[in-house]
């Protein structure tokens, strides 16, 4: 198992806080360093060694009845009484309760961690039996949804672990909410898109029929559509327009052009340009 050594103990600021979250690191470091069945004298050497040059000078100051055994040898859980001793005597209630009651919970701070900070900051206060109810009421006053808060303050009997548990179902749905109205704003964002490619699809296709030679009945050579060379033009043959003397069939004096069935697109598109639609034949 990794173990991972306590950094030295901060004897300034919340010392009691800081004793206690020390001291539960070292119990973790020795069992996971198989260290914890190591001798009384060593596990003291071991805890002096990391709690720092501080821990040692107040160390120094215990007397041997406080850590010592009829022999002067040092017993490990009777020092870790002399630093609870010393440790746990220095806390101010009116302090820890200031400080406490003063926490706010910070943007972006996870639920979980600021009950966990509450918890934490509350186990110094010395409320006894109403530390729950406390913590509660802090969770509720800190609550941003005011819609939620007036719901949590308007419920009787309201637990903390019933509080903790209606917040994370309300945080989860809101987490829900958002990201199907991302998901919503995205399509709504950029709705002509479909669009322009069914457009620049149609488009494409129109210019590759457009842009295709076939061979013209008018004009007797390739070219495409809508580019004939005879449009406009009078054939010299029966005076009509928009077709060539080479291809006339003035026969009976009208234009069967548009007789011929038109097996394409590029034949309509031709006949809709001359505006050919009916022949009649005398």
């Amino acid at each position: 198992m990794d173990s991972k050594i306590p950094k030295e103990m901060n004897f300034s600021g919340n010392i009691e806080a800081n004793w206690k979250s020390w001291k539960q690191q070292l119990s973790l470091y020795l069992l996971a360093s198989n260290k914890n069945t190591c001798s009384d004298e060593t596990k003291t050497v071991i805890l002096l060694t990391l709690l720092g040059e501080e821990g040692i000078n107040i160390y120094n100051t215990f007397t041997e009845k406080q850590i010592y055994d009829e022999k002067k040898v040092p017993i490990f859980q009777k020092v870790i009484a002399a630093f609870d001793e010393y440790c746990l005597g220095k806390k101010n209630i009116v302090f820890e309760r200031f400080n406490f009651l003063k926490y706010k919970r910070q943007h972006g701070q996870s639920l979980e961690n600021f009950i966990t900070q509450l918890k934490l900051l509350a186990a110094s206060c010395e409320y006894g039996q109403l530390t729950d109810s406390i913590i509660r009421d802090q969770i509720i006053i800190n609550t941003s949804d005011v819609v939620l808060q007036e719901q949590l303050i308007n419920k009787s009997d309201l637990s903390l672990e019933k509080t903790i548990e209606i917040l994370k179902q309300s945080e989860n749905v809101k987490h829900q909410i958002e990201i199907i109205n991302k998901g919503e704003k995205e399509e709504s964002e950029y709705p002509h898109v479909d669009a322009i490619k069914r457009k620049n699809k149609y488009n494409t296709n129109k210019n590759k029929v457009t842009q295709a030679n076939f061979h013209c009945s008018r004009c007797s050579t390739q070219h495409p559509v809508r580019s004939c060379p005879a449009f406009g033009k009078q054939c010299k043959k029966c005076a009509k327009p928009n077709h060539f003397a080479n291809v006339c069939r003035s026969n009976k004096m009208v234009q069967e052009i548009a007789d011929e069935e038109c097996a394409d697109e590029e034949c309509a598109a031709i006949n809709s340009l001359f505006g050919v639609s009916e022949i009649i034949v005398p």
